[in-house]
């Protein structure tokens, strides 16, 4: 992917370089400085400028491009560690040789430099985010593209449009084979996007003659190229694909264990075999799949942060894994009115058992994985949520007081 230029010597302020984000109420205003001088002195201008709070950091080439992006729960702490004259790791020594100054932006909790910091390397991909570090497995996500037969694929990256997502999941050969299993178990296509489908009961005309496609041959899909299958009896393969990765496996499982049994006593070891394999290859899926799954589809709250800048309550609105807003504890009765209308619309939106209802677009998913991971670690911040019911429960109740 090429990288993101970003030139700041038109900019009025530097500090505009960061831009806006959707969780301004816990966002500090963005500085800059020049790292110019001894390392005493930067420190120390560091420590005179930078306050004692978390945050995100950008370091800026002598070119004005963004190449680092990084975070902190203790900003000043961090960006000094840079110009240490003890330090001698390989990563801070190369990434100041290429700054000349840095931009910092303070936020209000240590989760929200996360979110911020995700956000910031989706917008610049600076170069020295991945150059130099050890090679990490690489991630992808299970999409049903939007086709009037649609099927499902690995990629390392979510499309604008689709008919669903899961993930995320290892990206490896292993992965990309379970995929094209899945198809199979459900007879779904995998041809090309272009191949024209010539349902049963909607031709118009002669069928046309579908390229060359083993699948026809061994009679492994459901063949809606040449009409051997309704739009309806495809939807409803499709569909029950869709109701393994959403997590409804039994049926799936006892199925394969059925097939591997009658294909044992009729002595077609290969097929039983390549059944086991198969099954192996799901349940490796579906392992990978029902942790974050799972607990997004329950994950409906609100998550009271301490602001470390002003000092004031903060509340993070989740439904359904997906971050709705951060909005200051509501004081006033429009306040109040206004929680409660957003929650109720929210929910209204987002309640179905369509896949695209779940978290489903790239920030989206990037944010409820954060979040994921942010009270895997940190366990006891459980305590800080309110269900969403007593947080609406909580803004009523104060309404009837107050009037």
């Amino acid at each position: 992917m090429a990288r993101k230029r970003i030139e700041i010597e038109s900019l009025a302020d530097r500090s505009e370089l960061f831009g806006k984000s959707v969780w301004s109420n816990g966002l500090g205003a963005v500085s800059y400085t020049q790292l110019h001088g001894t390392k005493k002195a930067i420190r120390e201008r560091i420590r005179e400028e930078c306050p004692a709070v978390p945050g995100v950091y950008g370091m800026l080439s002598s070119e004005g491009h963004v190449v680092y992006v990084g975070m902190s729960s203790q900003l000043p702490k961090r960006l000094q560690s840079y110009f240490s004259t003890t330090t001698n790791r390989k990563k801070e020594t190369r990434i100041r040789r290429h700054a000349v100054g840095v931009l910092w932006q303070p936020t209000a909790h240590p989760f929200l430099a996360q979110l911020r910091e995700r956000q910031l390397i989706g917008r610049f991909h600076p170069p020295l985010n991945i150059q130099g570090q050890p090679v990490k497995m690489q991630t992808g996500y299970i999409v049903a593209n939007l086709n009037e037969a649609p099927s499902f694929q690995l990629v390392t990256e979510i499309p604008k449009t689709h008919d669903g997502v899961w993930g995320p999941i290892p990206y490896h050969s292993f992965s990309i084979a379970a995929i094209e299993q899945l198809n199979l178990q459900f007879g779904l296509r995998d041809c090309p996007k272009n191949t024209v489908m010539q349902f049963k009961g909607e031709q118009k005309g002669e069928l046309l003659t579908p390229p060359s496609c083993l699948r026809i041959d061994l009679q492994t899909c459901l063949r809606p190229c040449l009409g051997a299958c309704s739009k309806k009896e495809y939807t409803k393969a499709f569909d029950s694909a869709k109701k393994f990765l959403n997590g409804h496996s039994k049926k799936l499982f006892s199925d394969l264990q059925k097939q591997m049994q009658s294909a044992a006593e009729n002595r077609h070891f290969e097929k039983a075999a390549k059944l086991r394999d198969r099954a192996k290859a799901f349940e490796q899926i579906d392992s990978h799949l029902r942790r974050f799954h799972d607990w997004s589809s329950q994950a409906s709250f609100v998550y009271r942060l301490d602001s470390e800048i002003d000092q004031q309550e903060l509340w993070l609105i989740v439904i359904r894994g997906i971050i709705i807003d951060l909005i200051n504890k509501p004081q006033s009765p429009e306040d109040k009115e206004s929680v409660t209308e957003l929650v109720d619309q929210s929910q209204r939106q987002l309640n179905g058992n369509a896949a695209a209802k779940n978290v489903s677009q790239p920030g989206e998913f990037e944010a409820a994985r954060a979040l994921f991971h942010w009270f895997n670690k940190f366990p006891e911040e459980v305590k800080r949520q309110y269900s969403l019911k007593k947080a609406v429960s909580l803004c009523n109740r104060k309404l009837k007081n107050a009037s």
